[in-house]
């Protein structure tokens, strides 16, 4: 029987379990915050990820509730944190995209519409991105001096694009984001779940050795190079730049 459980309440990632061996389903629901990565938030999805690889799960899958997929970072938070607070939260989210990217079991983001910064992020740091019409991509990061999952973006589009989106900020549709390789599928709404549940399904039954496959598909990218070009970008004066990029675009999360 499926089981739902939230990993704390401070942060509102719930988790459902399918059976022994089988997927794990992680859904974002803070909708009031466009399902923020928070540091709360961040750590449970560490812990989840990490017992879904200790349990041998075949899959995992990401989903959220309310109009958003993830909104990055809430930058109501930086009114009061320094740099260095700020420098200890971004490494727990690159930390947070390398056990998702390096864990061994098929992986699946279901987008039903915006993902930003560091929720975009999370969303590249699985294997397949299944999105519907609503869905779109932002990477305002660089705006504000930060480089945080850009070595993946530019792997899964093209150095081209991913300097162009670094370079903008522009967001893109879910065709767009099809087209690019952002997205591996573009689905109807109604049909996101069934889609994923293939996905999940397929891992499942798989007779090839999930671990073994992820690492052969995987490309060969050390971690430590995206944890040294996130480092290298968080220069001094990185909460001035956020509170400034925060009260230029009127984003409050």
């Amino acid at each position: 029987m499926d089981a739902m459980t939230t990993l704390e309440d401070a942060a509102p990632v719930k988790v459902r379990m399918t059976g022994e061996g089988s997927a794990v389903h992680l859904e974002l629901d803070s909708p009031a915050t466009r399902n923020a990565l928070s540091p709360e938030t961040v750590r449970a999805l560490r812990r989840a990820v990490e017992s879904a690889v200790a349990e041998e799960r075949a899959a995992l899958v990401m989903t959220s509730t309310g109009p958003a997929f993830a909104a990055g970072m809430d930058l109501r938070q930086i009114d009061h944190a320094d740099d260095e607070t700020l420098r200890r939260q971004f490494r727990e989210i690159q930390g947070l995209l390398t056990d998702l990217y390096q864990a061994p079991l098929v992986t699946v983001a279901v987008l039903d519409g915006d993902a930003v910064g560091a929720g975009a992020d999370l969303a590249l740091a699985c294997d397949h991105r299944i999105g519907s019409p609503r869905t779109t991509f932002r990477f305002p990061g660089p705006q504000f001096g930060l480089l945080l999952g850009t070595r993946r973006l530019a792997q899964e589009t093209s150095p081209a694009i991913a300097q162009g989106l670094a370079l903008t900020g522009a967001k893109l549709s879910a065709r767009r984001a099809l087209d690019v390789g952002l997205l591996t599928q573009l689905v109807e709404s109604d049909q996101l779940e069934s889609t994923a549940g293939a996905v999940v399904g397929a891992a499942g039954s798989s007779v090839v050795g999930i671990a073994g496959l992820t690492r052969a598909v995987r490309r060969d990218r050390p971690a430590q190079s995206d944890l040294e070009l996130l480092e290298e970008s968080m220069t001094p004066g990185l909460a001035q730049r956020m509170t400034a990029f925060r009260d230029r675009t009127g984003r409050r999360r």
